[in-house]
């Protein structure tokens, strides 16, 4: 079956999606579940950091499917990942949103998660306060807190 086949990832399109994002994003359920019994048992270790960068670089495509925010169109919203990048959003309609990779020149809104917070806030689990950094009007942060990146 080749890569290019169609898929679903429910929690990042409506659409077929490649293959290979579908085996991506079973590789990020296995690392999430990994990383949750980890830390149950006291034993993190190095493993977070070994393949966290594309974790984080899977997750953040489930915002543009997920991130219903209302601006006007050309608002950019920059979100920093760590490892994991930094990435923009541009309104191209109502509470429509096209994701890109690099800096936005002139955001209207930021939003910065340090590799232990971005992950977690992804997966709905409880996150450091300290590792999340939200600058602009709340309607365009807040609704990206809201954003699941996997399926409980």
């Amino acid at each position: 079956m080749p890569l290019t086949d169609d898929s679903h990832v429910s929690w990042a399109s409506d659409e077929p999606v490649p293959m290979w994002f579908d085996m991506a994003r079973e590789f990020t359920e296995r690392w999430v579940h990994q990383m949750q019994i980890r830390e149950a048992v006291g034993r993190v270790d190095h493993y977070a950091a070994a393949h966290l960068p594309t974790v984080l670089r899977t997750f953040v495509w489930a915002i543009p499917h997920q991130y219903r925010a209302s601006a006007d169109r050309g608002a950019k919203v920059q979100i920093d990942l760590a490892s994991g990048g930094i990435w923009h959003l541009v309104c191209t309609g109502e509470r429509q949103w096209t994701l890109n990779e690099g800096a936005a020149e002139t955001p209207t809104a930021y939003a910065s998660f340090s590799d232990d917070c971005g992950w977690r806030v992804f997966t709905g689990a409880s996150y450091p306060q300290q590792g999340l950094v939200l600058e602009g009007p709340p309607q365009l942060c807040e609704p990206l807190l809201d954003v699941r990146a996997i399926i409980a």
